[in-house]
């Protein structure tokens, strides 16, 4: 999923530094599969609930409005974390920067950062699996959750 003008990609490493010296926000997008672990100080506001999230980016824009910089991750930072990222610079104060997490949490996770391991190597690879299909769907359109665990996407 290519991003807009204004979003920037950001190296893992450089993203860690960040998150030490309280320099950005960093966002986890993801849901179920965030069993795969996660990255200490990201704030979980998942792309897909119940809520569509281009309906959530006026509201996160204010609550952000003080951070200069918001980072977006996903589990590979290939479809909902550049989605997101569009949508909320599009909202977004043209001087706060935008950015999305090079690789997502799997690319920080390979260049050794720290994660908090949330699940055995089994269900971390379903949380993958179940990450690349929500992911493809999730570029297709607005990916919502529907009551009893499923999901929804517009025109399917």
């Amino acid at each position: 999923m290519p991003t807009i003008e204004d979003v920037e990609n950001i190296d893992p490493k450089k993203v860690h530094d960040l998150l030490q010296a309280k320099g950005c926000l960093l966002i986890d997008l993801r849901g179920e599969d965030r069993a795969a672990g996660l990255i200490d100080g990201a704030v979980h506001e998942p792309a897909i609930d119940a809520v569509p999230f281009p309906t959530k980016v006026p509201k996160l824009v204010q609550k952000w409005a003080d951070q200069s910089l918001i980072v977006f991750t996903c589990q590979y930072s290939a479809h909902r974390a550049p989605q997101c990222a569009n949508w909320y610079r599009q909202k977004a104060n043209p001087r706060q920067r935008v950015a999305i997490l090079s690789g997502g949490f799997r690319g920080w996770e390979a260049l050794g950062l720290p994660v908090q391991s949330l699940a055995a190597p089994d269900a971390a690879h379903a949380a993958d699996e179940a990450a690349k299909l929500l992911g493809s769907q999730f570029a297709g359109g607005c990916v919502t959750r529907v009551p009893g665990g499923g999901f929804s996407v517009p025109g399917q």
